[in-house]
């Protein structure tokens, strides 16, 4: 099929006010896009039925440069797989994949159907995907950024995926200097659960009007846990927390006992913040409204906690 004649058409084909699309998910995955757009302000627009004018105008300029750029690179990654197995077909994307039972539905930039497989190479990690079926590419003309694409865009991405059904999909980016990149992925489960469960808890609040409203801060008072005759052994754990977590590949376990022994610190003195040498150390409760079960089963309330290292000075 050609490629031109699979050229997505313009203008959204989701609706905000009845599905989460996928340039949506990121903020009701995060909290908060890239962009600085809030889970609350995405709330109350839905919730009116008013995305606002604003928005609209603001995202002129990128639209118009997707739909003068998605299809040359949609045409590269066509060609690009096309060298590794001759049997692939693009598949239609003039309407949305609205999944079955969920309030998600994503307009994807290109379908990709390898009867047999393709082996993509990442061109960062060098870790290679063989991939078949169902690809879908996500394609990214913004040219701002070299590297890896931004979490954001792995959240969009995912989301395509869960509405798809689809096992594989790729993000095919344009970087500074016209650099051309092909990033692998496979379908990541736990994080579709994670977004799943995040996506119903919106849309819950939608339909009850339930803002998001941060939990007031808990603690008592923050310990100078300089004072402890422990301290230079705490110190040397945090050093060694932040270590690991710049070379976390292959580490989490040692990640988690140095965790666990810094939690156990700030238990013991009765807190959930500290600071030692030029850190800040906090371990917050975080709680978790039960849901009434919409989409899903409902499930009870509960709470986890969210640990975090992080130098005084770089304190938000």
């Amino acid at each position: 099929m050609n490629s031109q004649i699979n050229k997505k058409p313009t203008g959204k084909l989701t609706n905000s006010f009845t599905h989460t699309g996928s340039s949506e998910a990121a903020i009701i995955m995060y909290g908060e896009s890239r962009f600085g757009k809030k889970i609350e302000e995405h709330r109350q627009r839905v919730t009116s039925r008013d995305m606002g004018s604003d928005t609209f105008k603001i995202s002129q300029k990128a639209i118009r440069r997707g739909n003068l750029l998605e299809h040359p690179l949609a045409q590269y990654c066509l060609e690009e797989l096309k060298q590794s197995c001759e049997d692939v077909t693009e598949l239609p994307t003039d309407k949305a994949d609205v999944h079955k039972t969920l309030p998600v539905a994503a307009s994807c930039d290109q379908k990709i159907f390898v009867k047999n497989h393709v082996d993509i190479e990442c061109p960062v990690t060098k870790k290679t995907i063989r991939m078949s079926g169902l690809i879908i590419n996500e394609i990214k003309t913004d040219g701002y950024e070299s590297g890896e694409p931004h979490r954001d865009y792995y959240c969009q991405l995912q989301h395509q995926l869960l509405c798809t059904g689809a096992q594989f999909g790729c993000i095919t980016k344009l970087g500074p200097k016209l650099e051309l990149e092909i990033y692998p992925y496979e379908r990541d489960e736990d994080f579709i659960a994670e977004l799943t469960e995040k996506v119903v808890e919106f849309w819950d609040r939608v339909e009850r009007d339930d803002p998001y409203i941060e939990l007031p801060d808990t603690n008592f008072y923050v310990a100078e846990l300089d004072n402890l005759d422990t301290a230079p052994q705490v110190e040397a754990l945090v050093d060694q927390y932040n270590t690991l977590i710049t070379q976390k590949t292959g580490v989490e376990d040692l990640i988690k006992e140095t965790k666990d022994a810094l939690c156990q610190i700030l238990k013991e003195v009765e807190t959930d913040t500290g600071t030692i040498g030029g850190y800040l150390i906090t371990n917050k409760r975080v709680e978790k409204k039960p849901k009434p079960g919409k989409w899903t089963e409902p499930t009870p309330g509960s709470h986890h906690y969210r640990f975090n290292v992080k130098p005084l000075g770089k304190v938000q």
